[in-house]
């Protein structure tokens, strides 16, 4: 096996590990690789979607918000190589389970509104690279002689700049063997090609945790023993019915985003239990 190591910055303490053709790429850094990943859903169709389904989205950076994310240039100027690569990876963003309270990361992702999955990173059986940390960087490095070319993809795949770093993004990178749909290709162009869908299925026992956002009671929220805390919910929305209706259907432990007592700008998680008592209508025991 031929193992190629590099550094990149130097003194990044970012390694990045090519083993050769057909093995994972790896990263060694200052961080500890977390057992668990937290994925933050809006509420949203697509949301729901996933959770009922048991899969992830792979994202081609052409859909992703930050511009500068896996730069076009990371195959040099050899667009064609960046386009294929692509057809291929997938790119699924998590946070580190410290930063799921985050205050920024339920504003900007949920709007509180919707929840976050905690997943058991060792149980996902689709073949992918990572977990890796993303290298925020104030700038981006130039002048480079890279190693390997896996070692500078993936080098631009977790490099972000450094005022993304609030998020503690990791990410995992699924691959398949054949062709993956691309947001800039047009399918019926290409009528003898079979595109594959970019979701990667799981086995619902990958997930550990399910928590509700914020306001996820907040508009609909009867009090029925405060002594005992006890709530619940009369909601006819069909993204949070469904929502509460698969988290009882596979008996996933859950817990809700609340403010802190005291005076302080901090969110905390409380654990619940969930009934349902009607069509519409669901109580929150909390633990």
């Amino acid at each position: 096996m031929c193992r190629i190591q590099q550094e990149i910055p130097k003194g990044s303490g970012f390694n990045y590990i090519d083993y050769g053709p057909g093995q994972r790429i790896a990263l060694e850094s200052p961080l500890n690789s977390p057992t668990t990943l937290v994925k933050f859903f809006p509420l949203s169709k697509n949301s729901v979607d996933a959770l009922e389904k048991h899969y992830l989205y792979g994202s081609h950076p052409l859909e992703l918000n930050d511009p500068f994310d896996s730069l076009r240039w990371m195959f040099g100027k050899d667009f064609s190589k960046w386009m294929f690569f692509f057809q291929k990876i997938g790119i699924i963003s998590f946070c580190h389970p410290e930063n799921s309270s985050n205050i920024l990361m339920w504003a900007h992702y949920c709007n509180n509104q919707g929840f976050t999955i905690e997943f058991d990173l060792a149980s996902f059986s689709f073949y992918h690279h990572g977990p890796f940390p993303m290298n925020y960087q104030t700038r981006i490095p130039q002048d480079i002689s890279y190693e390997s070319e896996l070692i500078r993809a993936f080098f631009f795949l977790t490099l972000k700049y450094k005022l993304w770093k609030y998020e503690n993004e990791w990410r995992i990178f699924p691959e398949n063997e054949g062709i993956l749909k691309c947001p800039k290709i047009k399918e019926s162009d290409y009528p003898d090609i079979q595109f594959l869908d970019r979701r990667f299925t799981y086995d619902p026992s990958c997930i550990k945790e399910v928590t509700l956002g914020y306001r996820f009671t907040f508009d609909e929220c009867n009090v029925l023993d405060r002594k005992n805390k006890i709530i619940s919910i009369n909601t006819s929305n069909p993204f949070k019915t469904s929502i509460l209706n698969a988290i009882l259907e596979k008996n996933y432990p859950t817990s809700l985003i609340d403010s802190n007592p005291g005076f302080e700008f901090a969110l905390e998680k409380k654990p619940v239990e969930i009934s349902k008592i009607s069509e519409l209508e669901y109580r929150f025991n909390f633990l």
